[in-house]
Parts: C-alpha cells; structure tokens; sequence
C-alpha cells in the first residue's frame, strides 16, 4: 500500500516486544531470528541475532538484513526461507 501509519507509545515497538519475549523465555537475542518486509521492522532486525528481509521489502530494509528472499510475502518467503533454513541446519 502507498499509505501507511503506525502509532505506537514511545518504547514500544517489535523490537522492545521480542526483547521482552526473550527476557520471559530465557533466550538470547544473538539467537533470534526475524522476517521483516517493511521499515516497520528495521529496529527489530538490527536487534536480532539474524534478520532476514523479503524480495519485495524495501531497499533499506533489504539492506539491514543478513539474507533476503528470493519472493515476496504473498509468494511464500517465510517458507522459503524456512525450507532453506532447516536445509542449511540439518543437511536435508
């Protein structure tokens, strides 16, 4: 969409969220993994230990990440990335 607005209080945001989700579970952030597609993400994705951006995400946000998809959100990027991924773990 060419509009776009999120208001959020000060503070809170992805990033502050997936902090807090790994202080709960007792995990690190250097072993989070994230998927953004959109500017809204890009604290988020220089706050984990791996990002990855979408083909069809902005350049900045294609720029910040560690991977970028070879499709879009609406063609499968989460899964591709997800089949590459345990690929890449278990040799499969």
């Amino acid at each position: 969409n060419q509009i776009y607005l999120e208001i959020m209080p000060t503070g809170v945001g992805k990033a502050s969220g997936m902090e807090q989700l790994c202080t709960l579970l007792g995990a690190r952030m250097e072993k989070t993994i994230v998927i953004g597609d959109y500017y809204n993400d890009l604290e988020m994705m220089k706050k984990a230990g791996y990002s990855v951006a979408v083909a069809n995400a902005p350049s900045e946000v294609r720029a910040a990440a560690n991977e970028v998809t070879s499709c879009g959100c609406s063609e499968g990027a989460v899964g591709e990335f997800l089949y590459r991924f345990i690929d890449r773990v278990t040799g499969i």
